[in-house]
């Protein structure tokens, strides 16, 4: 159910039970803050902050929980799901869609991070997954997102570095394409169980659109054109088909047991009254594609 966003329903399912303006303090980056802070001693006893946050300085945590809950509505699919998807990634047991992968190389940590809702949940870096095939300026930025320090490099020297690699992190976040989502233990609770995949203006954020593509979820599954289709027999792929090709192959060898329910879609679609059996062949056909493609189809059809 996607909320409005200033749904008193929806403050609460966020805030669970910490006032919103604490909550928020709690996700802002806290670079250099000492634990004696006597601003934050004096309101709240949390003190496992994040150095680069969970929440950019200057965002709203209601419009980025409700931004993002919108993409997963248009891709049909929900939080526990990605979530679930997540955690089989870090064990090694999902397949991710061909044009990404999961890279836990050269991971690094200083330790772990609780979540800010003291849930007792606490997480570390695990990896990131990226797109395949990226630059050489992109895989640099791709595999330092996953450390903390270059490596454990601490001169002044290499400080500089890491502050420059990381502004030039968060212009790409601004203004580039998603090429990577950082991956760490914590991200499927604070996904699953409070709605959120980082802040817009920080650097770990897990944007729930690439996700969801690299997961290969939701509707995201009809993006790519080419398919093969799966001999469950000899468990092996026949041939390499065009969308139509494929299309034609689900109507012939998939039947839909129960079509009313995409019936009434179509008709709903199309602003129809009429009972279905005055529905036109192509309404008729539209509705059986899309239903065996959402039933049967990716039991057969595996993409390429």
């Amino acid at each position: 159910m996607l909320y409005k966003i200033n749904d008193p329903n929806f403050i609460k399912l966020v805030e669970k039970e910490i006032p919103l303006d604490r909550l928020e303090q709690r996700l802002r980056p806290k670079l250099g803050l000492e634990d004696s802070d006597a601003e934050y001693k004096a309101h709240d006893n949390y003190r496992d902050f994040s150095g680069e946050g969970f929440l950019g300085k200057d965002e709203s945590l209601l419009e980025v929980i409700h931004s993002d809950w919108q993409i997963l509505s248009k891709y049909k699919t929900t939080h526990a799901e990605i979530a679930d998807a997540l955690e089989k990634v870090v064990a090694g047991d999902y397949a991710l869609h061909p044009d990404y992968e999961f890279r836990d190389d050269g991971m690094a940590s200083l330790g772990t991070q609780g979540c800010p809702w003291y849930c007792g949940v606490n997480g570390q870096n695990t990896g990131v997954i990226t797109k395949k095939n990226l630059t050489d300026d992109e895989e640099q930025e791709a595999i330092f997102i996953q450390l903390p320090l270059l490596l454990g490099k601490n001169s002044k020297e290499d400080y500089k570095e890491i502050i420059k690699i990381k502004q030039d992190i968060k212009k790409r976040l601004k203004s580039g394409p998603t090429i990577y989502a950082p991956i760490t233990d914590l991200l499927p609770h604070l996904i699953r169980d409070h709605y959120f995949f980082e802040g817009k203006d920080v650097p770990y954020r897990a944007d729930p659109e690439f996700l969801i593509k690299a997961l290969n979820l939701g509707l995201s599954r009809f993006e790519t054109p080419i398919f093969t289709i799966y001999d469950e027999a000899t468990q092996t792929t026949q041939s390499q088909l065009t969308s139509d090709e494929t299309e034609e192959i689900v109507l012939e060898e998939l039947i839909l047991e129960n079509p009313s329910e995409f019936l009434e879609d179509t008709k709903k679609e199309k602003k129809l009254s009429k009972d279905s059996n005055e529905l036109t062949e192509a309404e008729m056909n539209a509705a059986r594609t899309w239903g065996a493609k959402i039933k049967f189809g990716f039991k057969k059809l595996f993409r390429k």
